[in-house]
């Protein structure tokens, strides 16, 4: 049996796993209106006994990003570099990554292009 703490919630659900490694999975819809409990989510595992030492962003069944998605997702960079976590995207949606690359945020993230669901241009432009 697993040890793995797992969160359920409109946020998405996040996964702690034994390796102390962070797996979120994005929520389908990334807005203002999931925004600030994704963040705060987040800060809370940040500011744990034991914060991850590795995260990994699932984007696999996100469709949707909004600019408070988007600050949500500068937030959680800024406080990953802070917290020394190492901060990965797996998983990403061309629709994602086409909003990453317009915000300049997928310079700051990276794209485990191993796990791409995306189209074949993508991946192009990130190799």
């Amino acid at each position: 049996m697993s040890n793995d703490l797992l969160v359920e919630g409109d946020t998405g659900n996040w996964v702690l796993d034994n390796n102390n490694t962070l797996l979120i999975y994005i929520p389908t819809y990334l807005d203002a209106n999931e925004a600030v409990s994704f963040r705060r989510a987040f800060e809370c595992f940040c500011e744990s006994a034991q914060p991850p030492s590795k995260a990994t962003l699932d984007f696999s069944r996100t469709r949707f990003l909004d600019s408070g998605g988007i600050g949500a997702l500068a937030n959680i960079i800024k406080m990953s570099k802070i917290n020394g976590i190492e901060l990965t995207v797996s998983k990403i949606t061309t629709q994602v990554y086409s909003v990453l690359k317009m915000t300049k945020l997928d310079s700051l993230l990276r794209i485990d292009i191993t796990e791409v669901v995306v189209h074949e241009s993508v991946i192009e432009a990130l190799g």
